[in-house]
């Protein structure tokens, strides 16, 4: 298990007529459940999905092993032309099995939308087609999915956001 989750709290309470914003980074999700246990429907969780919600379990792509994939990468690119970058990639994203960072975060979330409490997830990866991922955006949602996290609740009048 990834030894580091951080989630990201932004806690608007309205009816005080100020914003009070919070970051909070720990290392057990327990830590963390007081904090949940006070937010209201005038709150807003924002969670991180790499290395928080989910992390590959091929070793390559954990944090801290950065420079061997690259020199990987790097070896392969020069035996095969650029234009296979993103295929490359692509394969190796589409290959590479996820888990939860913490089997308790799909119930977490689920009950703080049960609550009416706002729930979202950012990301940094790119969007659009990828190598042989037609939409990695639809590609990430389907992993959540897979994990059994769903954030399309918030906006169920919208088939999907799509924001560049």
């Amino acid at each position: 298990m990834f030894p580091f989750i951080i989630i990201i709290f932004l806690c608007c309470f309205s009816s005080q007529s100020f914003l009070v914003a919070k970051i909070i980074e720990k290392n057990d999700l327990k830590d963390i459940q007081k904090y949940f246990d006070h937010l209201d429907q005038q709150s807003l969780v924002l969670w991180d999905v790499d290395y928080t919600l989910m992390i590959s379990t091929d070793k390559i792509l954990l944090p801290g092993n950065e420079v061997i994939y690259s020199e990987l990468i790097s070896s392969y690119l020069d035996q095969e032309p650029n234009q296979r970058w993103n295929e490359l990639i692509s394969q190796i994203f589409i290959h590479s099995p996820i888990q939860l960072v913490d089997s308790k975060l799909p119930k977490i979330i689920s009950s703080l939308q049960a609550k009416g409490i706002p729930t979202l997830a950012f990301t940094a990866m790119k969007t659009g087609s990828f190598g042989l991922i037609q939409s990695m955006e639809n590609w990430r949602i389907n992993q959540l999915h897979q994990l059994g996290i769903n954030f399309s609740q918030l906006f169920p009048q919208y088939d999907g956001l799509n924001w560049k």
